[in-house]
C-alpha cells in the first residue's frame, strides 16, 4: 500500500500494553499510514499480542539479538516506506488527532524536519494524572540553550521526522543507552528546522516502579548518565559561530577565534558537574591544540 506516514513502534517486553498502543495507531483520523513494529529480542508473548494484528500495513520484525533502543529506532527507520515518521513506544498510546496534527505541521511549511508533540501522563493502569509535558520554548535557540543547562527537556514519545533530515545529521546514536533521544534532539534543532504541535497527542504512560522508566539510582545508570552526557555535550562544539552567539547571547562580544573557549571556561564555572567537568576535559583538549590560546586571551 502507499502510505504517507509511517508509525514505528519499537518494543522490548512490553506484551501486557502492545495491542494499546498498536489499536490507538488504528483510530486514527488521519489513515493514510503503515506501522513498523521492531521487537528488540522480547522474551515475553510480545509476537503473540502482534501476530494477530498483522496485515500489509502492520509489519513485524524480531531482533535474535538484543540491539539497544537506539539501533531499533534506527531499524524501524531504515524499514519505513514513507518519507514521514512518527516513533511511539510500545506502552504508550496515541491520542486519535496525533497523526493529523503531525501531517499538518509538516505540510504547513516544507522546511520542517521534525515535530515535537506534547505529552498527558499517565499511569501504568492508563490513569490520567493531569500532567502535561511540552517544549519550554518554542525558539529553536532559546531551547538549545535549555537543553545545555537543564538537560533533555523536550517530550520524545510520538516525535516525528522527514527522514531527509538524517542525509545532514546521523539518527539515533546507537552506542548510547539512556541518552539516545537527548543526543538526536539537539542535532535536530542544530540541522534542521523544528515544529511543535499546539495541544498533546500522546498519552505518555509513567510506571511508578523506576526501574522500568530507567531511571533508579544505580551505580550503572549513574555511569552511563555520566559519560553519555559528554556525547551530548560534544554537539555543542559543532556549533558555528552566529548560531553559538545566538544560543549563548553571552558570548556575543566574543570573536571567532576565543568564542569557544570563552564557552567552555564558563561551562567549568557552573555549579553542575555534568558541565563543569565535560568542560575542563574538552578545555584541556583544546588547550592541547592550541597553543597560543593563552597569548591571544592576553
Amino acid at each position: 500500500m502507499n502510505a504517507e506516514i509511517t508509525v514505528v513502534i519499537p518494543t522490548y517486553n512490553k506484551a501486557a500494553y502492545i495491542s494499546q498502543t498498536i489499536e490507538s495507531v488504528l483510530k486514527q483520523t488521519y489513515q493514510d499510514f503503515e506501522i513498523v513494529i521492531v521487537d528488540d529480542c522480547s522474551q515475553d508473548d510480545t509476537e503473540l499480542v502482534v501476530q494477530e494484528y498483522l496485515s500489509d500495513r502492520i509489519r513485524y520484525f524480531k531482533h535474535l539479538r538484543n540491539w539497544g533502543p537506539g539501533a531499533t529506532f534506527n531499524d524501524g527507520i531504515e524499514k519505513a516506506n514513507t518519507e514521514y515518521v512518527t516513533l511511539i513506544a510500545s506502552d504508550d498510546i496515541l491520542l486519535p488527532n496525533h497523526l493529523e496534527q503531525v501531517m499538518l505541521q509538516f505540510k504547513k511549511d516544507d522546511l520542517v524536519e521534525t515535530v515535537f508533540p506534547k505529552l498527558k501522563v499517565i499511569d501504568e493502569n492508563g490513569n490520567d494524572l493531569n500532567e502535561v509535558i511540552e517544549q519550554p520554548f518554542f525558539d529553536k535557540y532559546k531551547m538549545l540553550n535549555h537543553l545545555f543547562y537543564a538537560g533533555n527537556d523536550i517530550p520524545s514519545p510520538g516525535v516525528s521526522f522527514k527522514k531527509s533530515l538524517f542525509k545532514k545529521t546521523a539518527a539515533y546514536n546507537r552506542n548510547l543507552i539512556m541518552m539516545h533521544d537527548y543526543d538526536l534532539n539537539v542535532r535536530c534543532l542544530i540541522h534542521g528546522k523544528i515544529a511543535v504541535v499546539d495541544e498533546p497527542t500522546v498519552y505518555y504512560r509513567r510506571f511508578s516502579n523506576p526501574i522500568i522508566n530507567l531511571s533508579g539510582k544505580t551505580k550503572w545508570l549513574d555511569m552511563c548518565l555520566s559519560i553519555e552526557s559528554k556525547f551530548v555535550l560534544d554537539n555543542y562544539l559543532s556549533l558555528g559561530y552566529d548560531d553559538m552567539k545566538k544560543i549563548f547571547p553571552h558570548l556575543e562580544a566574543c570573536n571567532r577565534k576565543e568564542i569557544k573557549f570563552r564557552f567552555l571556561i564558563d561551562a567549568c564555572k557552573n555549579k553542575q558537574v555534568r558541565l563543569s567537568s565535560w568542560a575542563f576535559e574538552r578545555l584541556v583538549s583544546c588547550l592541547e591544540n592550541n597553543k597560543d590560546f593563552l597569548i591571544l586571551m592576553n
